[in-house]
């Protein structure tokens, strides 16, 4: 394989995942230093639940005393951690990473004693990191923005040292974690992200590629997409819109975006960004790709550890039952077969349990629709 072949498929393989909820609003101080009397970084605006009312609603992210608010290259960590449950298929909120070095290769850091100080750093703010969300966070098992919740991005982690190398051990918070599951996620072209060299490129990037799918253009009021990226709102409006042109010519050059422009309604200044198609069809392509890649993963799978099933069967069961289902019932029967001889094949005993699962689900949906 020669260098270029080489280069293009690492490049597609850095696949990320983002939770929507962080795209949405801001989480870190977007400086490279947090000045010392910053402890908070705040969204406040409107949202409508799904009953129709018009909420007033806000979002607070506060650090923790000694190690502050998230801030510069946080989110780059936050998203390689991601990358790397990604790769373990979600499986447990519990993610193992057998080498420090791999987590910095991914996030281009070179191996030095300073770049383990900057990690670990880093996890420090990520696990101190306390956010507050009044109907602003979406919970994608209801359908509607919750009332109230606090909670945490991780609950700990732990590097470990396993003869020369460091592993590194990381436990998502128990919210975070439920929304991930959900699916409540968007895929992210990581070596794309990386490529921005500045935290606003970053948090803007993230957030008009939430807004891109099936859409050609996004328009929003320039404060409040200062407020949504986390942009000081006691800095002069001249600087902010300053910074929002330069970070958008950026993602124009870049060729994510394909244009924009700012116009005045009325007091109001709207900026309009134009998606570019190609950008996006490529993305679109790859995440096409990548399903296919997971339910072949799921097919081997399945073939592995039951065995009797023909793969048109598993190919089915891949493609139309929810991946949750195919691992728990799995689980249950190593579960089941490490305490007991089964009376039935491992096959016959899955498709038992993946209906199961289905017949619950119907009956909690008639439940809460009163049908």
């Amino acid at each position: 394989m020669n260098e270029d072949n080489k280069n293009e498929n690492n490049k597609k393989e850095i696949k990320a995942k983002e939770e929507m909820n962080i795209v949405e609003y801001p989480f870190q101080y977007l400086g490279f230093k947090v000045p010392p009397t910053v402890k908070t970084v705040e969204w406040h605006g409107e949202t409508v639940t799904k009953d129709g009312v018009v909420r007033q609603a806000s979002w607070i992210v506060t650090g923790s005393d000694k190690r502050g608010l998230p801030r510069y290259k946080d989110r780059d960590v936050l998203l390689a951690l991601l990358y790397f449950w990604k790769l373990q298929g979600f499986q447990s909120e519990t993610l193992y990473i057998k080498s420090i070095n791999d987590i910095l290769r991914v996030l281009r850091w070179p191996k030095s004693s300073a770049t383990y100080k900057e990690l670990e750093d880093s996890l420090d703010r990520l696990v101190g990191v306390t956010i507050e969300a009044k109907y602003s966070f979406w919970d994608n098992r209801t359908k509607d923005y919750l009332p109230a919740i606090t909670f945490h991005l991780l609950n700990y982690y732990k590097f470990t040292k396993e003869g020369k190398r460091i592993s590194l051990t990381v436990e998502a918070g128990k919210h975070f974690w439920e929304s991930i599951k959900s699916g409540y996620i968007k895929t992210v072209d990581l070596d794309f992200y990386l490529s921005l060299e500045t935290p606003l490129a970053k948090a803007l990037f993230s957030y008009l590629d939430k807004k891109a799918y099936q859409n050609d253009k996004f328009k929003i009021e320039i404060m409040k997409l200062a407020m949504h990226l986390g942009i000081s709102l006691s800095r002069e409006y001249k600087r902010i819109k300053f910074d929002i042109k330069e970070t958008a010519n950026l993602l124009v050059v870049k060729g994510f975006l394909d244009s924009y422009k700012i116009e005045k309604e009325g007091e109001t200044e709207f900026i309009t960004f134009y998606f570019n198609r190609e950008y996006l069809t490529r993305d679109v392509l790859e995440q096409v790709k990548e399903r296919e890649e997971k339910i072949n993963y799921l097919v081997e799978l399945m073939k592995r550890e039951l065995g009797d099933g023909s793969i048109e069967t598993y190919e089915r069961i891949a493609r139309y039952y929810p991946e949750e289902f195919i691992y728990r019932a799995l689980g249950e029967i190593r579960e089941k077969s490490r305490n007991s001889d089964l009376d039935i094949s491992r096959y016959r005993l899955f498709k038992k349990i993946l209906k199961n699962y289905i017949k619950q689900q119907i009956a909690i949906l008639r439940k809460n629709l009163d049908i």
